[in-house]
């Protein structure tokens, strides 16, 4: 696959052409990227002196650890220094990596009030229709999307081939958030009460990637500052991550086989 990832219309960053590798993975390995926030210039969330941005590369570098431990998997850390990503970058890093799962790592605070605990994010309908829209919109003398040449496609044939991809990427986006949260509270990591949420994170925007960003807790709340510090918490959460991705990726296979039969 080849699609554009475009910034922010208001600014004047020109889009991205990406290639999409899914197929040309010759070892068949599950490939996982995990993204910690923020990071360089862009320190995230602050409590005092502590920023988002290094909490989240610290939890990341446990949380590859512990992944790498699957069978045939393999884990890449979209930054492994205090350095600015832009988002961008982020998923042409992904794209490149012929990414299976892409899992971003953030942490929240609150100023008003006290919230607590871990919240699982997937991309928002409206947000999945607005970036298949743009997408299609502009699609490019380069772009392909599953292996069908789309240059000189119509707008209406290129709109109907992203939307497939999204609903079908939406649904296992879904399925692995599931999995995610229930692994969570298997291994006792403390949810929000509203531990399943939809946002329109640009970060998720991957059309072919089943996409999560956790916010792993909040800053603002000591117990959850506590816990994003320590290295035992940091050792479970790892944990209950890699049993997730394992949980998803056998009733991923699943489903495909289903499907084909």
């Amino acid at each position: 696959v080849i699609v554009e990832i475009f910034s922010d219309p208001s600014t004047d960053e020109p889009a991205v052409t990406i290639e999409n590798n899914f197929n040309n993975n010759k070892n068949n390995n599950l490939i996982v990227v995990i993204d910690p926030g923020h990071g360089g210039l862009d320190p995230g969330a602050q409590v005092k002196t502590i920023r988002e941005a290094d909490l989240m590369l610290s939890l990341a570098q446990v949380v590859v650890e512990e992944v790498k431990r699957l069978d045939n998997t393999e884990v890449i850390l979209t930054r492994t220094s205090d350095q600015f990503m832009s988002l961008d970058k982020r998923l042409i890093l992904a794209v490149q990596a012929g990414a299976d799962l892409f899992i971003s790592l953030h942490a929240d605070t609150v100023e008003k009030g006290e919230a607590s605990g871990s919240t699982v994010y997937t991309l928002s309908q409206a947000a999945s229709d607005q970036a298949s829209a743009r997408l299609a919109a502009r699609h490019g003398g380069n772009e392909l999307i599953s292996g069908v040449d789309l240059r000189g496609a119509d707008t209406a044939v290129t709109t109907a081939l992203m939307d497939l991809l999204r609903q079908e990427n939406t649904v296992r986006s879904n399925a692995f958030s599931k999995s995610i949260i229930k692994n969570l509270e298997d291994f006792s990591i403390k949810l929000n009460p509203k531990p399943s949420r939809k946002a329109n994170f640009s970060v998720l925007k991957l059309p072919s990637v089943p996409s999560v960003l956790i916010e792993t807790g909040f800053m603002s709340t000591s117990s959850d500052l506590q816990n994003l510090q320590d290295r035992d918490w940091a050792k479970k959460f790892a944990v209950a991550i890699s049993s997730g991705i394992l949980e998803w990726v056998a009733a991923d296979q699943l489903l495909t086989k289903n499907r084909m039969q």
